[in-house]
């Protein structure tokens, strides 16, 4: 059967190597006997990123239920599939099997999500759109760790020592696949920027 979210099977979408969810899956003895779980293990192409963290009861009388619980940790970007097995003495589904699967995001992905409800780059959610219209598109709001729906913050500012201009700021937070980068013009016009590398060794720009 093909994980669907309404059974917890699909475990939805997560940012990775920042956040995990966890599914909670219920054993039910519909049979006149003691069921007896000998052991829940995960297997196939991304098992690694599915772990069991709540174990069942080993004997489940009949009539009555257990639990177990998966957390899904997603190690890489894109679709995430396993199948887990559980073992025990059923006569007819012995190991009972099911697929799950869940979707690793990028850290970019993810923040569109939490602000604009999709993982997509476009519309509203676009890199380059300014969605509360700050003058700071959504792609610099969210390298520096700003609120792409509610204007204002703050981006980095220049601070003056001695002649020299430094800017300073830590990365925020689940930010990453950015590139930070300084450059400097004397006329502003488009073409005419240099690049000034973080060791402060490049020459002092001049006005001409």
């Amino acid at each position: 059967t093909k994980p669907d979210a309404e059974n917890d099977t699909d475990f939805g979408e997560v940012s990775v190597s920042a956040s995990s969810v966890d599914h909670t899956f219920t054993i039910q003895n519909d049979g006149p006997g003691t069921l007896t779980i000998s052991s829940i293990s995960i297997a196939g192409l991304h098992a690694a990123d599915f772990t069991v963290t709540r174990q069942p009861a080993e004997s489940v009388p009949a009539g009555d239920v257990t639990a177990f619980t998966i957390t899904f940790d997603p190690a890489a970007t894109g679709v995430r599939e396993a199948e887990v097995s559980i073992a025990c003495n059923d006569a007819d589904e012995n190991p009972y099997t099911f697929a799950i699967l869940g979707t690793g995001l990028t850290h970019l992905q993810a923040w569109r999500l939490l602000h604009f409800g999709t993982t997509a780059s476009t519309g509203i959610a676009a890199n380059g759109f300014d969605a509360d219209k700050d003058g700071i598109t959504n792609l610099v709001e969210f390298a520096f760790g700003l609120h792409p729906r509610r204007a204002g913050g703050n981006l980095p500012q220049p601070v003056t020592t001695a002649g020299s201009i430094t800017y300073t700021f830590p990365q925020p937070a689940l930010v990453s696949g950015i590139t930070y980068r300084v450059e400097w013009s004397t006329s502003l016009a488009a073409g005419d920027w240099t690049a000034i590398p973080d060791t402060g060794t490049a020459a002092r720009p001049t006005q001409g």
